[in-house]
């Protein structure tokens, strides 16, 4: 799993575009192993990108289609990672 993948559902509040094509990207970065990809690969890792972008977005319109909604003060905010610090060494 990819640590650095943010959670695009807090509750009833849904990610925004930005949010989804970031963790989309993260995603495809992983999987290829490209941080970067060249410039022979640039056009199928967006592709990969916005492909992931659309199933995002449609799984998570689903979903909202059976949450309550959101409280007004309740708005989509990204989570930190949580980081574990690491156990004494044996």
């Amino acid at each position: 799993m990819c640590r650095s993948i943010q959670i695009l559902r807090n509750g009833g509040a849904i990610g925004d575009d930005a949010a989804i094509a970031a963790a989309a990207r993260q995603f495809v970065r992983k999987v290829s192993g490209f941080s970067r990809p060249t410039a022979r690969h640039e056009a199928v890792f967006e592709s990969a990108v916005q492909e992931i972008v659309t199933t995002t977005r449609r799984l998570l319109d689903e979903v909202a289609k059976n949450l309550p909604p959101p409280a007004p003060d309740q708005a989509w905010t990204p989570r930190r990672s949580r980081r574990v610090a690491p156990g004494p060494a044996a």
